[in-house]
């Protein structure tokens, strides 16, 4: 069974990087950003953790499943249907984003 890490914990550990960073530029770089740091392959090695996680769930079949449900519901305006979005996990963007490359 593969191990999978919710976005929630991949987001810890991007913020706990990100401190990790700036830490290190205020120490080395004198709080500049720019300039080595040893802490940017494993930010990056985590955002793309992230957008693996957030991306794979797109199948086909979700993709349709979360679009009958958006219809059942029968939103009156965009807000609503955004916040009702939102707690399941994504915004309304995202759903229609992924409704028009079906």
């Amino acid at each position: 069974m593969k191990n999978t890490r919710t976005e929630a914990e991949i987001n810890n550990d991007i913020k706990a990087v990100s401190e990790k960073m700036a830490a290190y530029a205020n120490m080395q770089n004198e709080g500049s950003l720019d300039g080595y740091n040893p802490h940017i392959a494993e930010l990056e090695a985590l955002t793309d953790e992230l957008h693996t996680a957030r991306n794979g769930k797109w199948t086909r079949e979700y993709i349709e499943c979360e679009r009958a449900w958006a219809k059942a519901q029968g939103f009156n305006d965009a807000a609503a249907a955004n916040t009702a979005c939102l707690a399941r996990g994504y915004s309304l963007a995202d759903l229609n984003a992924a409704i028009r490359t079906l």
